[in-house]
């Protein structure tokens, strides 16, 4: 009961301070103008992800207070101080632009946070082999991946809803298995970021109010990607396989990847900024954003179900899984692909 009171606790912050930061960013003209690159037609009020930010650290202040059977570990003030740096570097980007290569150092040094909390990812038992002990390879590891899913979600920031939309079904899930096999930590502070995204949802939802900006996106890839590690460590009680957010993530995952992986074979900057994302690509075709967002929703609703149905199966379970997926992502690119072409050749 006390956990579902934080919960609303942080989704009417969010909602809240969302309308609030509405009125601050257009008296203040703090606007998204729209490039040839956007997604998006109309000037739109930006820097959102604030609403999302303070949602979640003042639910976790309130932890103190409400959940009075729930002793904090100490890598969770790490989580929130990293976050913290995260966050100011994103709402800094959004403002002034900040250069590539400080962005990347100022989320390096964020992502050596929960490394000194004791996150490391030091063990895998995502593999066929087994366990594989990482030994000397566990601090680039663990930065290596806190620092894919902070930009592999900013790259996923590019029309309504999408972002937010997907992470409340993520973070639902998430939390729902932390319940499931008996891991407070990832159950309490998933639903407090589920939370807090479901209320500036209610702004960010196609046709949006406000966006997010990077401030928002790189928040939320942030502390996703320290619980799916925090979740991930050790065995027995409480332990969150890590193929189970990497899961949860899939469409973001695949879309990214494959992504990138062409503009690198065409020798493209894969670093700059583009809408070759499939989403992006989808709306090129004439779907709404609300249509696209309801399909990645539902689909990751999906991805849901399967990491429930995967929850304590042997890797051959899993393996299937994860292949059964890969076919419908490769269906779905290839049918984009297909309509791409035929609309080009009508074209002409």
């Amino acid at each position: 009961m006390e956990l579902i009171l934080l919960l609303s606790i942080c989704f009417f912050v969010s909602l809240i301070v969302g309308f609030l930061l509405i009125r601050f960013a257009l008296r203040c003209n703090l606007m998204d103008v729209p490039v040839a690159r956007s997604s998006h037609a109309r000037p739109t009020p930006t820097l959102g992800g604030l609403a999302i930010v303070a949602a979640f650290l003042i639910g976790v202040v309130l932890t103190r207070f409400f959940l009075v059977d729930w002793n904090p570990p100490v890598w969770i003030g790490w989580l929130v101080a990293g976050a913290g740096v995260v966050a100011c570097v994103g709402l800094l980007d959004d403002l002034f632009g900040l250069p590539v290569v400080l962005r990347l150092i100022l989320n390096v040094v964020a992502a050596g946070f929960p490394i000194f909390g004791g996150i490391r990812l030091n063990v895998f038992d995502g593999s066929l082999l087994g366990i594989v002990d990482l030994k000397t390879l566990e601090i680039p590891m663990t930065t290596l991946w806190i620092m894919a899913i902070i930009n592999f979600y900013n790259f996923m920031d590019g029309i309504d809803g999408l972002a937010v939309g997907v992470g409340v079904v993520v973070l639902g899930f998430l939390g729902y298995i932390g319940w499931r096999v008996g891991n407070r930590d990832i159950l309490v502070l998933g639903s407090l970021l589920g939370g807090a995204c479901l209320g500036f949802a209610w702004h960010n939802f196609p046709p949006a109010r406000i966006f997010m900006g990077d401030v928002g996106s790189t928040f939320i890839g942030y502390v996703l990607g320290v619980l799916a590690l925090a979740g991930h460590r050790g065995g027995g009680v409480g332990h969150v396989p890590l193929w189970i957010p990497a899961l949860l993530l899939g469409t973001f995952l695949f879309d990214t990847v494959v992504t990138l992986g062409r503009r690198i074979l065409k020798k493209e900057k894969w670093y700059a900024a583009h809408r070759q994302h499939y989403y992006q690509r989808m709306t090129k075709l004439g779907f709404s954003h609300r249509t696209v967002t309801l399909s990645e929703c539902g689909m990751t609703f999906l991805l849901g179900i399967s990491a429930l149905l995967g929850l304590g199966k042997n890797w051959t379970s899993v393996a299937q899984i994860f292949l059964v997926w890969l076919l419908v992502f490769m269906g779905v690119a290839r049918w984009i692909g297909v309509n791409e072409r035929r609309i080009s050749e009508e074209g002409k």
